[in-house]
């Protein structure tokens, strides 16, 4: 037996605004299941997206939350020896409160960029990291090429790389590492698309493009 936190489950019924809820994925770590407690995902995966009778090309996966929560609890609790209450100077702030931060919603920015028509396609991403969830987006014949050091890594995910002493590739396949949403952006629309994202207080980096390849991920 669980129970969702008072509050929650209107939050999950509710949604935001026009958005209708058609199911909703329950996660059961072992680690909740041993404090008899239940954790639920707030609409954590959406296949596909339909808006005005489009299909748009998105993966809707999952910040340090749910899927990942697993290794970061590990990294945090097992080797760095913390505790929910530990305060991490990197971190400027305690472990609980990092692990427990609102995961941000999209939907004001994504429905104002698909009404203008300023992407091609979405890469929510969460579990799988940016190397395994964009290239579930990219037709055949394409790959992105990301690059370091044009966005900023959030210290949560130094730190735990830290800790770990883990390879930036597997950092990469498993955390967004800052990344949260991922947007295709044909270079026509680029400058509408920039306009539309301050319009709403959302801040954007230019991380990648797109080039003829294989469907996967390349880093420079």
């Amino acid at each position: 037996m669980g129970f969702l936190y008072e509050g929650v489950d209107h939050r999950i019924l509710e949604g935001p605004g026009d958005i209708r809820l058609v199911g909703v994925e329950i996660l059961r770590p072992p680690h909740c299941i041993q404090h008899r407690r239940l954790e639920a995902a707030e609409g954590e995966r959406v296949v596909t997206i339909v808006l005005r009778q489009r299909v748009l090309p998105e993966h809707w996966a999952g910040e340090v939350k749910f899927l990942w929560i697993s290794l970061a609890r590990k990294l945090l609790f097992e080797v760095g020896k913390y505790t929910l209450d530990s305060y991490v100077n990197e971190l400027k702030g305690k472990v609980g409160n990092e692990l427990l931060k609102t995961h941000k919603s999209y939907w004001p920015a994504v429905k104002r960029l698909v009404d203008g028509e300023c992407v091609s396609a979405m890469a929510h991403v969460t579990g799988g990291g940016i190397t395994e969830n964009l290239p579930r987006v990219l037709p055949r014949g394409t790959a992105a090429v990301i690059e370091f050091g044009s966005w900023p890594v959030l210290p949560i995910f130094e730190h735990l790389q830290q800790l770990g002493n883990v390879p930036q590739e597997e950092m990469l396949r498993t955390f967004n590492m800052g990344m949260g949403m991922l947007l295709v952006v044909p270079s026509k629309k680029f400058k509408k698309a920039q306009t539309v994202l301050e319009r709403v207080g959302e801040k954007a980096f230019t991380v990648g493009r797109i080039v003829k390849g294989e469907r996967k991920v390349m880093y420079t």
